[in-house]
């Protein structure tokens, strides 16, 4: 019995670090993108707000990053609040023609769709 319990730890540990894997590529891919949208958001409004607002939430997700590594506890619920907000954003990236910002919105609800299937892991 005990071998099984080191097996789930172990799983759960696995998925718990390829979670927080995809959400720092998920935060470079929008650092990025922010960064980009500012330096072209220069001289157009819309790109420049759209950026500073991607660049906030680069850093709410890098504080998530740093938060589920030492509490992982609340993941499930994190991203089953968030799944909402992914469609939000890819809607609004569909909208104002950010292809990056839609790639980026289809990556994030990837990240939310592995967290349901490993749900039992990361709980």
């Amino acid at each position: 019995m005990s071998t099984n319990n080191n097996f789930d730890e172990g799983t759960s540990a696995q998925v718990l670090e390829t979670v927080l894997g995809k959400m720092h590529t998920s935060y470079i891919l929008w650092l990025v993108l922010g960064i980009c949208q500012i330096v072209f958001g220069f001289w157009l409004i819309t790109p420049l707000i759209i950026g500073i607002w991607n660049i906030v939430q680069t850093n709410k997700m890098k504080q998530n990053i740093d938060f589920f590594r030492k509490y992982p506890e609340g993941i499930v619920n994190f991203f089953a609040s968030q799944e909402n907000m992914c469609v939000l954003q890819l809607i609004i990236n569909l909208v104002f023609g950010g292809i990056v910002g839609v790639i980026g919105s289809i990556y994030d609800l990837t990240i939310c769709s592995y967290v349901k299937k490993h749900r039992s892991a990361l709980e």
